[in-house]
């Protein structure tokens, strides 16, 4: 059965930095914007929240400021059923505003995200017992972008979770706006060789790692140079792949109308990594994902919203073939 009860639910921890998202109106420019949506999101807190919408308990640590701001990023996780559990210090919340527009100019974002809480966080801060605790501990790879000591707690997160036993996960997730490649690709390494399941997408793989041609040669490569237990390559519209105990499984993408592109790779990655957590094999796991990443897409916000009778729904087929409705 797709999706079923586990008790103890398993737990996917994470650990980054969420947002204040503000929006402008489709096709307004920033700069002429008088009004903004404020929403939250953040790619680790966005995994989590995909992960309890599976039936996964998802668990966000990160460090954030006392006040209202904080409060707000709090109280959206609660009521997306993940956990945030913050260490508390001095510096701000950081935001993010978007600029929504279709080709030939497209969506674009401009970070402001200095002097934020998290950028100090030391692993000492951090409640380390719930990473001991995880079934998986994820962080992405903005993370170490955002300060130097970000790189190294994150690192030694993933060595203490390793320590306990628990699986570890890393996406790439390259941003452009926060470091260049060459930075990239370089810290990136120690993070890399600490996880168990590395996800990348074709185009970062690119250009930090000069890793071309299919996606299953990508996916060689990175298992090749990293030693992960299982690799995840996403192609955009050409799906996704990944390969496990020498097993390679592809995966098309769910054809979608995008109202909203940000915030669906994260899902993607909630996705598998609750499916996979919850039993289901290699190929379910990668639809699932694939599954949600397009369902994120027809949402306005980073964050998933999604019960698990919906992706019952889309995942399983009816006896004729047809989608189950």
């Amino acid at each position: 059965m797709l999706l079923p009860d586990i008790d103890p639910s398993p737990q996917i921890v994470t650990f980054g930095e969420t947002l204040l998202r503000h929006t402008a109106s489709a096709g307004a420019r920033l700069e002429r914007a008088r009004k903004l949506e404020l929403t939250v999101g953040g790619a680790e807190s966005n995994v989590a929240t995909a992960a309890a919408a599976l039936g996964c308990r998802g668990v966000w640590l990160s460090k954030l400021p006392d006040g209202r701001l904080a409060d707000i990023v709090l109280a959206d996780l609660r009521s997306r059923g993940v956990e945030p559990v913050v260490a508390r210090g001095d510096g701000r919340v950081g935001c993010y505003y978007v600029e929504p527009a279709g080709e030939p100019r497209g969506w674009q974002v401009e970070y402001d995200r200095a002097a934020t809480s998290i950028r100090t966080a030391r692993p000492e801060e951090l409640a380390l017992d719930r990473v001991r605790a995880a079934d998986v501990f994820y962080i992405s790879g903005i993370t170490p972008a955002l300060s130097s000591r970000l790189a190294e707690t994150s690192g030694r997160l993933l060595d203490i979770a390793r320590g306990a036993g628990v699986k570890t996960a890393v996406d790439v997730n390259y941003r452009s706006k926060l470091w260049d490649p060459t930075d990239a690709s370089q810290a990136l390494v120690p993070i890399l060789e600490r996880a168990d399941t590395i996800v990348v997408a074709s185009r970062d793989a690119a250009t930090l790692y000069d890793l071309d041609g299919p996606s299953s040669e990508i996916a060689q490569a990175i298992r090749e140079r990293f030693g992960p237990e299982c690799v995840i390559v996403t192609d955009g519209e050409a799906g996704a792949t990944a390969w496990r105990d020498g097993e390679t499984v592809v995966t098309p993408s769910v054809p979608t109308e995008t109202h909203d592109p940000i915030g669906s790779g994260d899902a993607f990655v909630g996705g598998f990594l609750a499916a996979d957590q919850l039993g289901h094999s290699l190929e379910t796991a990668l639809r699932v994902a694939s599954f949600l990443a397009a369902w994120c897409r027809t949402l306005s916000g980073d964050a998933i919203e999604i019960d698990r009778e919906e992706i019952r729904a889309g995942i399983e087929p009816s006896a004729d073939g047809s989608v189950g409705r």
